[in-house]
């Protein structure tokens, strides 16, 4: 008698939940099985894969079909396939399926669209209440880096980890109610953001999302004013903080000071500590006077604005201005002491060149004014006398943790206090991004070579991870 041991881990665990969501059949439904491919169907085969992406966390091909070997009657029990075969899943096969659903991208959204209503209920709610609390999406972009050459969709661009390789950028919009992902855009890696946002939300109303009545939350790049438009436009509601070209610090100190005028103080932000039953400031916030913005057509828009500021980001601001000035005037100090192997500083137009690296080094250029003082002594350097601007260093003071958010929103559905707190869950989407790349799939760096198959795989782990 001969008894084999396989190692099913959390095997079972993912293929049902895989299975829950109909994701094999609805996969069969849009992707017939062509006449030639032997061996289990396009959705079964699509489910095995993921079921090994999401348990090794490895999305490379060649090594499934050597994990299936050892795993042969688990996964024909949880396919429920009893002529299961380990060559099912060798990377030729995996490569030919992830050719055929890159083949028709019109194909894939009608796909997209059938599993998403599958899965949450909120793409059906079809009913233009103007009552309760707002049904809200948060968007964002990120990217996915690979080894190779630049060429077609990887370009080199910005990243926040500022690594100089090629990338691909991904804009992905999620479900707050179900804090599920919804739609995922995949476009070269030099695009900036915010050219990327009408496009995505675009697709999200092909792919299932109401079109009308829901909040789009995202960072200052979608708060320009084409996308603000484009979302009024389209009888939704956008909130976001605005960036300096939307609002510039002289704006935002004026902002300040008619906070400061107002009878009524600023309210406090409350929300409960994590693993604390008891709530704690957060934030202040104030609802500025509105103002309007006129769309390309020339309907006009009402924004509400709020004047926010973060307690714990204004200390740590506060402290890092104070940090920054101390090390910038060291530096200049000790620059133009006389030490051994050091250059000697002896003209007037080198020594403004460093003090003004330096300055501009640690970001306080617009705080000091300087005395150069020539030395007699030939083989001294120059002095240099530092003086601190109070007029300017009070305004950074006042400005530190200080920012302007805006939202169409009206102030019935969204309270002040709502909408900070509204978009301190930004985070969300974030854990989105760990989930998709790096914790359940290891997309990066990306190691498939071809661009249909890269754009399949993003795709089909996008839907995938909608399971965790």
């Amino acid at each position: 008698m001969l008894i084999k041991a396989e190692p099913v881990g959390d095997l079972p665990a993912i293929s049902r939940l895989l299975q829950s969501t109909g994701l094999s059949q609805r996969v069969d439904k849009h992707y017939p099985t062509h006449h030639l491919w032997q061996g289990t169907s396009i959705g079964k085969t699509l489910e095995a894969f993921l079921v090994y992406i999401l348990s090794e966390n490895d999305h490379r091909l060649y090594n499934v079909e050597d994990w299936a070997l050892g795993l042969e009657r688990t996964l024909s029990w949880l396919l429920d396939e009893a002529d299961f075969q380990a060559a099912y899943l060798s990377d030729d096969r995996l490569g030919s399926l992830l050719d055929y659903l890159s083949k028709d991208d019109e194909r894939w959204m009608s796909f997209q669209r059938d599993h998403n209503q599958s899965l949450i209920r909120f793409y059906d709610l079809d009913n233009d209440t103007d009552q309760g609390p707002l049904d809200t999406v948060r968007i964002d972009s990120t990217t996915a880096q690979s080894h190779r050459e630049t060429e077609g969709i990887f370009q080199l661009g910005h990243n926040a980890m500022g690594l100089a390789l090629p990338q691909v950028k991904l804009m992905l919009l999620a479900i707050d109610k179900a804090n599920l992902p919804l739609a995922l855009n995949v476009v070269a890696g030099q695009n900036s953001d915010d050219k990327l946002y009408v496009p995505a939300l675009e697709q999200a109303w092909e792919q299932g999302l109401k079109s009308k009545g829901v909040l789009v939350v995202g960072d200052r790049k979608l708060c320009n004013q084409y996308n603000m438009c484009f979302i009024a436009d389209s009888g939704n509601y956008y909130l976001g903080p605005l960036a300096q070209r939307q609002y510039s610090r002289e704006e935002l100190m004026q902002a300040r000071e008619w906070i400061e005028q107002q009878q009524e103080p600023a309210e406090r932000v409350m929300r409960q500590a994590a693993g604390s039953k008891d709530s704690q400031a957060i934030a202040l916030v104030k609802e500025l006077p509105a103002r309007e913005i006129i769309s390309a057509d020339g309907t006009i828009h009402t924004q509400r604005l709020f004047g926010v500021c973060s307690l714990n980001l204004r200390k740590r601001q506060v402290a890092q201005l104070e940090q920054r000035c101390q090390t910038a005037c060291q530096e200049v100090r000790l620059r133009f002491t006389r030490n051994r192997g050091r250059k000697t500083i002896k003209s007037v137009e080198e020594a403004e060149r460093t003090i003004n690296k330096i300055l501009d080094k640690h970001k306080v250029a617009h705080l000091y004014s300087w005395k150069i003082t020539l030395s007699q002594d030939p083989a001294e350097p120059c002095s240099v006398e530092l003086t601190l601007d109070e007029q300017q260093n009070n305004i950074e003071q006042q400005l530190a943790g200080w920012r302007v958010m805006t939202t169409n929103a009206p102030s019935d559905r969204l309270s002040a206090c709502e909408v900070v707190l509204c978009y301190w869950e930004e985070y969300r989407i974030e854990q989105h991004f760990h989930l998709l790349l790096t914790k359940c799939t290891s997309l990066t760096p990306i190691f498939l070579k071809k661009e249909n198959r890269i754009q399949a795989m993003l795709r089909i782990t996008n839907a995938g991870s909608t399971v965790l």
